[in-house]
């Protein structure tokens, strides 16, 4: 499952985020994925993806939907 926060700017307001122009994960060993959506404004939100320790399917998984999720609303 992925978790998505509100991006935050500066201000450290939440702020609406509009359609998903990119999405990009980084895997942090031991066991951790991290992904990173940003808009096609260029605000980005981060999150983390986990199956139980497990990123490399989460990571199969994103790379087979991420074609899918761009264009979306990032809300």
């Amino acid at each position: 499952m992925i978790f998505i926060r509100q991006a935050t700017f500066l201000s450290n307001r939440p702020t609406t985020m509009g359609k998903i122009a990119k999405l990009e994960y980084f895997r942090v060993p031991p066991r951790w994925l991290f992904v990173k959506v940003t808009d096609d404004e260029g605000r980005a939100g981060w999150g983390e993806a986990t199956l139980e320790g497990h990123s490399q399917p989460v990571e199969g998984c994103l790379e087979a939907w991420a074609e899918r999720l761009v264009g979306m609303d990032a809300e």
